[in-house]
């Protein structure tokens, strides 16, 4: 079972993926968004290697 935080990364890295902004994040403060916004920046990353 995943841990909230390893959920957090998941859903910011498909949100990350899907081209929606950061500012989508829908977590406030500390660490679950910190955890959604390195995930969103890795799908991000994804999603600009493969328009590559």
């Amino acid at each position: 079972m995943a841990s909230p935080q390893d959920r957090a990364w998941s859903e910011g890295h498909k949100a990350g993926k899907h081209g929606e902004p950061i500012s989508a994040c829908p977590y406030g403060s500390g660490m679950m968004q910190q955890s959604w916004q390195v995930g969103w920046r890795a799908g991000q990353a994804a999603r600009d290697a493969k328009g590559s």
